[in-house]
């Protein structure tokens, strides 16, 4: 029978075969619930994002710094440095001594001196003013007893691009420490140096204590001076370096001083070659400071 006289779009109208009568079984058909003409898509399984791990910082390979190689100024010194240590120091000790770090007390330790047993710095200077570093260190040095220091020191003429040496002059410093200061050299004294060199590595130009206290070492006859050498913030700190104002004075008013002025010898022996290296070139700040010292050293 049809329900309403009407046939229902969703059935399936079945004839039953052994009946005498067809009859017919409405089955209803599923019923699909997505809009006419579309078909319904599966939903695929979201990818899953791999998981960002914390990163660590990486940690860059520890490198060793390599030694710290004179350049410049320095650099002429050191190939006659290793010269002269060549004449004073046995050959297999040679590797030891030549491989000094930049900041050792001495270039020269009395332990590997064959010659006399003495501590031996090694200096260069193209005029008479001959600079011996911090100023701290050598008033230390020189105030050791038992400690026998000596200095060499290579007077050279500037020709164009070449340094030719002219002579070279053995100082015994120990013997002369006295007159070296003069009667300056009191525990005051280097209470002030370290507090000068102090400031200096704090960025400070300390000009005005630097002069007054080079005014008290001339009075007091000492042969030293004062040599700051200004820094530069995110580049170097200063420092309180200590200098010889003229050793050709030194030399002329206390010869029991001199050791060796023979030429260009040394213990005997001619070892010291012409080397290529060019003028030496000042900054702005350490020109200025230069000629203050110069003004004051003026005989």
């Amino acid at each position: 029978m049809l329900r309403g006289g009407k046939i229902d779009k969703n059935s399936t109208i079945m004839y039953m075969a052994d009946s005498p009568h067809r009859q017919t079984r409405r089955v209803k058909k599923p019923v699909d619930k997505t809009s006419p003409g579309k078909t319904q898509k599966m939903k695929e399984p979201a990818e899953k994002k791999p998981t960002r791990q914390p990163q660590t910082e990486k940690k860059p390979a520890d490198k060793k710094k390599p030694d710290k190689k004179p350049t410049g100024v320095q650099a002429h010194g050191k190939e006659w440095e290793n010269q002269i240590i060549a004449v004073i120091v046995s050959a297999e000790d040679l590797e030891e001594a030549m491989n000094q770090p930049y900041t050792a007390p001495h270039d020269i330790s009395k332990e590997l001196n064959k010659k006399s047993g003495r501590n031996v710095s090694i200096k260069a200077t193209g005029s008479n003013r001959v600079d011996f570093g911090d100023a701290g260190r050598v008033i230390e040095a020189l105030k050791k007893d038992g400690s026998p220091l000596e200095a060499i020191v290579v007077k050279y003429q500037q020709n164009g691009e070449l340094k030719e040496p002219k002579e070279v002059i053995r100082v015994d410093l120990s013997k002369g420490k006295d007159v070296l200061f003069g009667s300056a050299m009191t525990p005051e004294f280097r209470e002030r140096i370290l507090n000068l060199s102090n400031r200096l590595k704090q960025y400070e130009n300390p000009k005005r204590d630097i002069k007054e206290l080079q005014d008290e070492m001339k009075k007091a006859g000492a042969y030293m001076i004062l040599a700051p050498k200004v820094g530069h913030k995110g580049k170097r700190a200063g420092r309180l370096q200590i200098s010889l104002s003229n050793i050709q004075k030194l030399i002329q008013e206390h010869p029991d001083l001199v050791l060796e002025h023979q030429g260009c010898e040394v213990y005997g022996q001619q070892c010291l070659t012409v080397l290529e290296s060019g003028r030496r070139v000042l900054g702005k700040k350490n020109k200025d400071v230069d000629k203050l010292v110069e003004s004051l050293t003026e005989s």
